[in-house]
């Protein structure tokens, strides 16, 4: 970073040396500017990847999730040997015969 006594002896050493001065700072600006894009490119590229590898798991485990809920309650059916009745007071359960306990 020039001083400002830096710059004032730039400013008064002539416009060619200003010109080329300024050249040089918006070279260097280009140049920052470019690995910037370049970082920022590479972050998002390797965040979607990111992405979409936990997108793959989240669905497997959905896909257990539901898998074992049904299995749970398959077995809490078969556990229970009963089902529920509808009657003018509610539901209630009533016991199944042996027989059709394991048609679950």
């Amino acid at each position: 970073m020039l001083t400002r006594q830096q710059l004032y002896e730039l400013y008064h050493s002539g416009f060619d040396r200003m010109l080329h001065f300024v050249e040089q700072l918006l070279s260097h600006l280009g140049d920052v500017e470019r690995h910037v894009g370049h970082r920022q490119q590479y972050t998002i590229d390797r965040l979607l990847k990111d992405n979409g590898r936990l997108l793959k798991r989240v669905e497997r485990l959905d896909a257990r999730l539901l898998k074992q809920e049904m299995l749970n309650y398959q077995l809490t059916r078969r556990a229970l040997g009963a089902v529920m009745v509808s009657t003018d007071d509610g539901f209630h359960v009533e016991a199944r015969p042996q027989h059709l306990a394991g048609d679950l």
